[in-house]
């Protein structure tokens, strides 16, 4: 009984931590972009990531939901990396669910090097004219040689980028640096090189999802730290509650 109470409670405060968080996100998204036309939503998702450039601190480190060495792969929760900061992958993070906030759908992107290890990640966000993907880190947005928009489909398919700043929109480039040596053509949706268990889950999930597995989009609530957790407390609790009654 006192377990089954402990886990309920637990539950109820993560799904709180997450209601107050998504409030946060959302006041934060609505003064960065405006309430923009549905034909404009394409300036909306630019202003945004133009606002998570400059407003939100870039850090070397994302601020772990739970500091323990099992969970830290669920990385920071949206609303501590608007508040404090946070690497690529937390600015992305904020990025995405503030853009989902705003009726846009959008999804993390990851940028692997020549050597094909996963190396930086970006924002692509699906709108009425046709994907655009941003960084939120270096404040730029991929196009094409006629300064149009790309997304993952065109860097996949051979697409060599060129960049324009998200507050100007004017010529931009990734710094001269070795780190930068971007494969673009390798361009997947997910980070699959970090761990020896992501790459044995890479190579079972190319062969359940055909090799398609680069080009699907994770979902949403797998950005709130909160969820996940919130989910895996769940099913204890569900767990507990069928162990009491066959017990009693």
């Amino acid at each position: 009984m006192v377990l089954q109470l402990l886990l309920g409670a637990t539950v109820v405060v993560l799904l709180l931590h997450y209601a107050l968080e998504r409030r946060l996100i959302a006041r934060f998204a609505h003064s960065a972009a405006g309430d923009a036309p549905c034909e404009r939503r394409m300036d909306a998702a630019l202003r945004l990531g133009s606002a998570v450039f400059s407003l939100v601190r870039a850090c070397p480190d994302d601020p772990c939901f739970v500091p323990v060495p099992v969970l830290a792969s669920l990385g920071a929760t949206p609303g501590r990396v608007l508040r404090v900061g946070g690497t690529c992958s937390g600015k992305s993070r904020v990025a995405i669910v503030a853009l989902r906030a705003m009726g846009i759908p959008a999804a993390q992107v990851t940028l692997y090097h020549s050597d094909g290890h996963a190396q930086h990640c970006v924002v692509e966000a699906k709108c009425r004219g046709g994907p655009v993907m941003f960084d939120p880190v270096y404040g730029l947005y991929f196009v094409n040689d006629g300064g149009q928009p790309v997304g993952l489909a065109a860097l996949r398919a051979g697409q060599r980028p060129a960049f324009r700043g998200l507050a100007q929109g004017d010529p931009r480039e990734y710094p001269r640096h070795e780190y930068f040596d971007f494969d673009y053509s390798n361009s997947r949706t997910a980070n699959w090189t970090q761990s020896r268990a992501r790459r044995t889950a890479y190579r079972v999930l190319t062969v359940l999802t055909r090799g398609r597995i680069d080009e699907l989009r994770q979902p949403v609530f797998a950005e709130w730290p909160q969820l996940l957790l919130g989910v895996g407390f769940g099913f204890a609790l569900i767990a507990a509650h069928l162990v009491a009654i066959n017990v009693g």
